[in-house]
């Protein structure tokens, strides 16, 4: 049966009494009031059907929702064939492929009705009978669409019916777009309060993350701040490479939500349109709202993708990257303009962290260059020296026939050449030791290593009178340790205790043991460390003034690599000293096995 033209005249007898309509505008007054206390949408539309048939006697209802630009429509909630309402959620369509959606948009009584119509439940028909439409509307905009039909109760379509279901419509429209505007509100209010607590964590992030020297511990760090502190899904930190004009990656989330390391990542940057066109157009921030998600070149899933160039200056050193593929967050405007400020400040702390590493790295090599040119002098004249010996001792032996003193002169000539050689073996031995990640140990008697170096030690202590006391805990349990790494270190340490102690000096040794660490003490009477030149003994090649104006042979290496080889060991070497009193070296090493 086909349905009657629209807007046909409906019969003056089926015209309500006048006395009805006050009832009926006081019903509708009093309708909006309880409406309007409502603050969910959800329930306010639900509401408007049940509250609709009940107090204004419309038979059956159905709500449906118009897209912004309104193109489409969506169904919300609907009246079935035997008056109960259910969800109509999947009901949704063209506003422009249904005549009488589009006969209702193309009037401006915002009313529009059938007579005679096919009327229908999910898709079948049921009856026929009246339809209208009618539109939620405020000012120019209309919201949703409100049906009507009288399927249940048959009653006939009257001027009063209509003009109630006007008015509703209205009202409707108008608790629509006030709700909306609460709900606007509030939203702005709560991402507004977020986003200002966002700003406080953010200066926290910043001050904790500025403390870090390390750049790698600074890329971990940013991704697991900006996750836990400031609220971020998924990240990921990729940086410029100028010299392949690519992108490094560094840390990110993997899709279960933890820390991945990302620094063997290398792609060319023309591979990321979006990011190319970002910086061809000097943007700080871009989102993406619906689009695959992706780890290490795999789809995982999708959502919005959200990206903030990190600039210094003019120049682009990298991007910060977030998503919601693990929580499914909605987007909101606040997302993007946090990640665009955090991207900032992380653009700034890289790039400042970049020029502090590269001004110590300058500095150092300066330090290197002054310690070599420092070195390259000193071990000039430590070689000259012997040098000249030898070549004078053999001038001479070449032109005397005395046997006795070209004996002598041989063993001047043999005391230099040791000399030379132990040159050449710190030389070799700080080489090795410097490029020295571990060592292979064993389980070592450090008492035995004492009582050699003594001995080796012995013959230049008792040229000068000194006198050598040990102190040995005899219960010393072994340390794990290179013997002749270990050996030679306490030789470089009584040997320059000798060196540097007057004649009929003291030097005092000890060892004990705590709870998993070893001592070994080495105290002696002589002539003290400057304050200056405390700081700077265990440098390589340094030599203080006061000590070469005593000891004229040295390289300046001796104290470098008894450090060298207690780190080697991880243990800890301490010194303490006294101009004109003495000088204490106390060495520490980890138990190979606890003390009893």
């Amino acid at each position: 049966m086909s349905a009657s033209p629209l807007h046909s005249s409906l019969s003056s007898p089926d015209n309500p009494p006048p006395d009805s309509i006050p009832s009926m505008l006081k019903t509708l007054y009093f309708l909006s009031i309880e409406l309007g206390r409502i603050q969910d949408f959800d329930e306010l539309l639900y509401q408007a059907i049940v509250r609709g048939r009940h107090d204004l006697g419309i038979d059956r209802i159905g709500i449906f929702l118009v897209s912004e630009d309104g193109q489409t429509y969506q169904g919300v909630y609907g009246t079935n064939k035997h008056g109960v309402v259910h969800d109509a959620r999947a009901s949704r369509g063209k506003i422009a492929d249904d005549s009488f959606f589009t006969a209702l948009f193309n009037t401006t009584e915002r009313v529009a009705y059938r007579l005679n119509a096919p009327l229908y439940d999910f898709g079948e028909q049921v009856g026929v009978g009246w339809n209208t439409l009618t539109a939620m509307w405020h000012g120019d905009q209309i919201f949703g669409i409100f049906a009507a039909d009288n399927l249940l109760n048959g009653a006939p379509l009257t001027p009063m019916i209509l003009e109630v279901l006007n008015l509703y419509g209205a009202m409707l429209g108008h608790l629509i777009a006030r709700l909306r505007t609460e709900q606007a509100l509030r939203i702005n209010e709560e991402n507004s309060r977020r986003f200002g607590h966002n700003l406080r964590r953010l200066h926290e992030v910043t001050m904790q993350l500025s403390l870090l020297d390390d750049l790698n511990d600074l890329y971990r760090q940013a991704i697991i701040l900006g996750r836990s502190q400031l609220g971020f899904d998924r990240m990921g930190l990729f940086l410029m490479d100028e010299i392949t004009n690519g992108i490094v990656g560094t840390f990110g989330t993997n899709p279960q939500g933890e820390i991945s390391d990302l620094r063997n990542y290398r792609l060319p940057i023309a591979q990321h349109a979006g990011v190319s066109e970002m910086l061809a157009n000097r943007k700080y921030a871009e989102i993406w709202p619906d689009i695959t998600l992706f780890e290490a070149g795999v789809p995982v899933g999708t959502g919005w993708n959200a990206i903030a160039i990190l600039w210094d200056g003019d120049r682009s050193i990298g991007w910060l990257a977030c998503d919601n593929l693990i929580r499914q967050d909605a987007y909101t405007p606040h997302i993007l303009e946090l990640l665009t400020l955090y991207g900032t400040t992380l653009g700034h702390l890289i790039t400042r962290r970049r020029a502090e590493i590269a001004r110590g790295e300058m500095a150092l090599e300066r330090e290197k260059l002054q310690m070599m040119s420092t070195f390259v002098a000193n071990i000039s004249h430590d070689l000259k020296t012997p040098l000249a010996v030898l070549r004078n001792s053999l001038y001479l032996i070449d032109h005397s026939t005395d046997v006795t003193k070209n004996k002598q002169r041989m063993g001047v000539m043999q005391s230099q050449i040791d000399h030379l050689d132990r040159l050449i073996q710190d030389l070799l031995l700080i080489s090795r030791l410097e490029y020295s990640l571990t060592l292979e140990t064993a389980e070592v008697n450090l008492n035995s290593l004492i009582e050699r170096a003594i001995q080796a030690i012995l013959p230049s202590a008792e040229g000068k009178h000194i006198h050598l006391e040990a102190k040995l805990d005899p219960q010393l349990p072994p340390v794990r340790g290179a013997e002749h790494e270990l050996y030679r270190a306490i030789v470089n340490l009584i040997e320059n205790a000798v060196n540097y102690t007057p004649d009929n000096g003291t030097i005092e040794m000890k060892s004990y043991a705590d709870t998993d660490t070893v001592h070994f003490k080495i105290s002696d009477t002589g002539i003290g460390i400057s304050r200056q030149d405390l700081t700077h003994i265990f440098d390589r090649y340094y030599r203080g003034e006061t000590a070469r104006d005593i000891v004229h042979t040295g390289t300046g290496l001796g104290l470098s690599i008894v450090k060298r080889v207690i780190e080697l060991h991880q243990g800890e070497i301490e010194v303490n000293s006294e101009m004109g009193t003495g000088t204490t070296f106390q060495i520490m090493l980890p138990c190979a096995v606890n003390p009893v």
